[in-house]
């Protein structure tokens, strides 16, 4: 196998040479099956054990790893445990996991040492299965034939199983027509044609053909007669490991009769034999069209369609290194270009095998001598790409001579004996002057054929220092120079200065530490600070020393960030700022300061170091998290972004502040490992789907997975991953739901969107730190809860519904509502026949207090005895009509000596002086005394009168202060006065 393209590399004796290695974004398989980077999963990650024995992806995106010790699902982030335990101890029929697989009812079929289990995702119910009058329920392999049917291989036999039913049928000599016999069964395969291929561990290759039923037994493929693995990859070719006999390819006449067959075996003189002869598992990576052969001392990786040649991964003595050795299971995941890779001892490692869309630059040290790879600057025109190296100065790469230079290589810079960092690079439109802004040096002035010159700030009066930090040409043709002491200008005239003092407001700052120099085409200058945010002045060298400033940072409320990276414009003229905390800003000239649009984009990371546009608007930021593509900018409803990554390709995720250029179709980004180029239109359409999970929910800190069945059923009849509904008792209120976008790269770089309708007003974002959606103290109700989410290059996925539906407390329900308005209507219809009682024994009272006095009219003719006092017969007219005036009044408790007085139409002394000298008592007693007689009378008429009811009937509105009142008057309380007009039983009679 060879790569497509190769970019040649020159290597030069010189002890100063430094040479870049071009790796091509046109890699053939060998170019990226020979470089794999591979990330590990282990105890050391949080895998409970590392003896992998099966993988297996599920419809659903999940990562299925079965162990000696249980089987566990991965999501990116962590393992969900299925396994017998102290709390669950018969959950499975072992934990001993030796084969997995799925059928199209969302089943796991689940094959241990001893029986197997189906698990119904949805439902989350396990069944556990073993095989009866079975010499042994070891299973080795299980193959869904369809909804309803399966084969089981096991240690001592091969089994049709029939769920439905739940029935087996051993295969044996008797129904195959002699061809099969009970074996140790390590293999089962469906092929593309529907033929089923049995592998058996001493016994050789079987195929059964599903529609005649008929079984065809194969010539024997090794001395050992092992099929152990058997395998069919894209191309409808069958491979077969055979247990310490390596791989067998095998040829197939239409008839899928075997006409011969290819075997690969270990060469311990060719290190491009196979790895090893002991073959665990087989399986193919679509994007490379290469086999994947998992041994006992690691992995073999060949060109399927022309095996041979392997590339073999492992821990020793190799030059392709793998993590761990043993690799007893391959898998292959469709939905992230992945393979997964299962360890005896070694956990899960997995690998991208994706074609890199970037082309790596990255420096290779010579034999004695060790550079940077960080890139500090790049400037690429039809000639040269000049790179500015940490440490190492300049170096130039020539198109005609495919050759790479140190600075100290070109004749040019022959006087030149040392160069710090360059930190910008720039060409002049008019003269094709190269310029280098340099870390300590000052400026460097490159011009083909002649001497380079060093401007330093003692031979020049145009530097206020020699650390220089980037350098802009306006469109007049000036070239300002930012330095960390100030400004710098040379005008196309001759005129040159520079200003270290800038005037900002009253204040005078100094050293402003510029990062970046750049004008709009108002003929402003706006310049990037570490310090003061962002300055702007007009820009005109000649004014430069008197020049009015205006400055945006948080102090103003102008900028959000004091520490700004780069500036840029685009081709809509927007001034856009990367900062340092705050990322993407874009100035708004409505308004004179700048808006955030880091978290309005949803970039990743907090930090834009520089920016660069393609040819069809899209902005290109690198950042600390990864480069970021951002189509539409300045229009928020239709900006859209695309994150990359080192899961892309990249060399790394961290970009050098303006480090970055822009030529013909291509861009430039430089970074710690390098730099990258490539041509963005190339990247228009990568996108991809985004498969959104919720991988659990937990009903008041408990996950609804472990919840007893019946409470469970309660809330949801399906698993988190499955529900559309739940339904929450009202003491369970409080619910956290955990998503996962199913990607395996960089999954932290995911990001999360959710909000709960009816009590969340907008959106809420998170990251994969923090994958939960947490709602205490619901209210009953129906919510509605929304998620999206991306995968790790900002793809947005559809929106996720789940109905939450919180049930009322049974003191809320439509039944205890009833009962409260049947007690309120009972309530209030006792109280409604009470004051009526009331009501009519009132006037009925008042009717016996009328008659009581009429009837003792008689006897009160001359003299009136009002507590034994006589009053003579002048005053009687008076008496009575005082004594009428309260009777009319008896029932009324409000009624008292105001009341008196005024319905008596006299003056109070008169009327005081008149009664105190006819009764001897003032006027409140004499009311009193009236009331109290009356309720003498009424008790001789009634002697079965509540005394409650008595008190109210003669005027008093508390039957206690009246029992008092009758006691101090009678020396008796009222209830021992009613037993005396009681009627007497026989028995007191007698």
């Amino acid at each position: 196998m060879k790569a497509l393209f190769v970019f040649p590399v020159r290597v030069c004796i010189s002890v100063h040479i430094l040479c870049l290695l071009i790796i091509s974004p046109l890699f053939a398989s060998k170019g990226i099956v020979s470089h794999l980077q591979f990330k590990e999963y282990s105890t050391l990650n949080g895998l409970p054990n590392n003896d992998v024995q099966t993988l297996f992806q599920d419809s659903n995106g999940f990562v299925w790893v079965g162990t000696k010790y249980g089987l566990f699902r991965y999501d990116g982030y962590g393992i969900q445990e299925i396994k017998s335990n102290l709390h669950n101890p018969s959950l499975l029929t072992s934990n001993n996991i030796q084969c997995i697989t799925e059928d199209k009812l969302n089943r796991l079929w689940i094959g241990t040492d001893n029986g197997f289990n189906v698990f119904n995702k949805k439902t989350r119910a396990i069944e556990k299965i073993i095989i009866p009058k079975a010499k042994s329920n070891n299973i080795a392999c299980i193959l869904i034939l369809d909804n309803d049917n399966a084969l089981i291989g096991t240690e001592n036999g091969l089994y049709r199983y029939q769920y439905s039913r739940q029935t087996f049928i051993e295969l044996t000599a008797k129904n195959t027509a002699g061809v099969f016999n009970p074996t140790t069964v390590k293999s089962l395969l469906k092929d593309s044609r529907g033929d089923v291929w049995i592998g058996t561990w001493a016994s050789g290759l079987y195929r059964l053909n599903p529609t005649t039923q008929k079984m065809y037994h194969y010539p024997p493929l090794n001395q050992q007669n092992s099929a152990h693995y058997i395998f069919e990859d894209s191309r409808g070719t069958i491979w077969v490991a055979g247990w310490s006999n390596g791989l067998h390819r095998l040829h197939l006449a239409a008839n899928r009769s075997l006409t011969g067959f290819d075997t690969f075996t270990h060469d311990a003189h060719n290190p491009n034999s196979l790895a090893d002869n002991l073959v665990y598992a087989i399986s193919e990576d679509p994007l490379t069209k290469t086999l994947w052969v998992g041994g006992s001392v690691g992995l073999s990786i060949t060109d399927a369609a022309n095996p041979g040649k392997f590339i073999n991964y492992q821990v020793h003595a190799s030059p392709h290194e793998l993590p761990a050795a043993e690799i007893d299971a391959v898998l292959y995941d469709a939905n992230n270009n992945k393979m997964w890779l299962g360890s005896l001892g070694g956990g899960v490692i997995h690998t991208n095998t994706s074609k890199p869309f970037f082309q790596n630059n990255m420096t290779i040290s010579s034999s004695r001598r060790v550079f940077a790879t960080s890139i500090y600057s790049l400037y690429v025109d039809q000639d040269d790409c000049w790179i500015g190296v940490e440490n190492h100065g300049v170096m130039r790469y020539s198109h005609d001579t495919d050759q790479y230079e140190e600075y100290n290589q070109i004749k040019e810079f022959g006087q030149i004996k040392s160069m710090s960092t360059v930190f910008d690079i720039l060409k002049d439109r008019r003269s094709h002057t190269i310029y280098f802004a340099s870390y300590s040096d000052g400026l460097y002035v490159y011009q083909k054929g002649k001497n380079v010159k060093n401007y330093r700030y003692t031979n020049c009066h145009f530097l206020p220092v020699n650390h220089l930090t980037a350098l802009h040409q306006d469109n007049k043709g000036n070239i300002w120079i930012a330095t960390k002491g100030g400004l710098g200008v040379m005008a196309p005239d001759g005129y040159r200065t520079s200003v270290a003092l800038f005037a900002i407001g009253t204040n005078k700052v100094a050293d402003p530490d510029i990062r970046d120099v750049i004008t709009d085409h108002q003929n402003h200058l706006w310049m990037a600070t570490s310090t003061q945010g962002i300055i702007r002045l007009e820009a005109n060298p000649r004014a430069l020393q008197q020049a009015k400033t205006h400055v945006y940072n948080p102090a103003r409320g102008t900028l959000s960030a004091k520490h700004v990276l780069c500036l840029f414009i685009d081709s809509k003229n927007q001034l856009w700022a990367g900062t340092e905390g705050s990322g993407l800003c874009l100035y708004d000239p409505s308004s004179d300061t700048f808006v955030d649009k880091h978290l309005a984009y949803n970039l990743p990371g907090d930090m834009v170091s520089s920016i660069e546009e393609d040819e069809s608007g899209n902005l290109w930021l690198g950042t600390n998290s990864g480069l970021v593509r951002v189509s539409s900018p300045g229009d928020d409803a239709a900006t859209r972004i695309r994150i990359f990554t080192t899961g892309d390709g990249l060399q790394d995720n961290y970009f050098i502040p303006n480090s970055s250029c822009h030529f013909q179709h291509k861009l430039y980004f430089g970074s710690t490992k390098g730099f990258i180029s490539f041509v963005p239109e190339e990247l228009k359409n990568v996108s991809q789907n985004v498969n959104l999970q919720l991988t659990e929910i937990y009903i008041r800190g408990r996950k609804l997975s472990q919840l007893p069945a019946d409470k469970r059923r309660k809330i949801s009849a399906y698993s988190s991953e499955f529900t559309e509904s739940i339904t929450v008792p009202f003491e369970y209120n409080d619910v956290r739901i955990e998503f996962a976008s199913l990607t395996y790269n960089n999954p932290l770089l995911n990001k999360y969107a959710y909000k709960l309708e009816n009590r969340d007003d907008d959106w809420k974002y998170t990251d994969g730190t923090h994958r939960l959606a947490e709602y205490n103290n619901l209210p009953s109700g129906n919510y509605r809860f929304l998620i999206k989410a991306t995968n790790e290059n900002g793809d947005w996925s559809d929106v996720r519904l789940l109905n939450i539906k919180v049930l009322s407390p049974w003191w809320a329900t439509w039944w205890a509502y009833t009962l409260y308005t049947f007690l309120l209507t009972l309530f209030a219809y006792y109280v409604w026949q009470d004051v009526k009682r009331r009501i009519t024994l009132k006037n009925s009272l008042r009717i016996h207090v009328m008659e009581a006095y009429n009837k003792n009219e008689k006897e009160r003719q001359m003299i009136v005895e009002v507590d034994n006092i006589r009053v003579p017969g002048s005053d009687e007219v008076f008496l009575e009509q005082a004594i009428d005036c309260v009777k009319k009044h008896m029932t009324d408790s409000a009624f008292g000596v105001s009341e008196f007085v005024e319905a008596m139409s006299t003056s109070k002394t008169t009327l005081y002086t008149r009664l105190k000298e006819l009764t001897g008592m003032n006027l409140s007693g004499f009311i009193q005394s009236i009331r109290l007689k009356a309720a003498c009378q009424i008790m001789q008429e009634q002697p079965g009168i509540r005394i409650s009811d008595l008190a109210y009937a003669v005027g008093f509105n508390d039957p206690k202060y009246f029992s008092r009142c009758f006691k101090n008057n009678y020396g008796m309380q009222p209830k021992e006065y009613l037993k005396r007009y009681q009627p007497k039983t026989e028995r007191e009679v007698l």
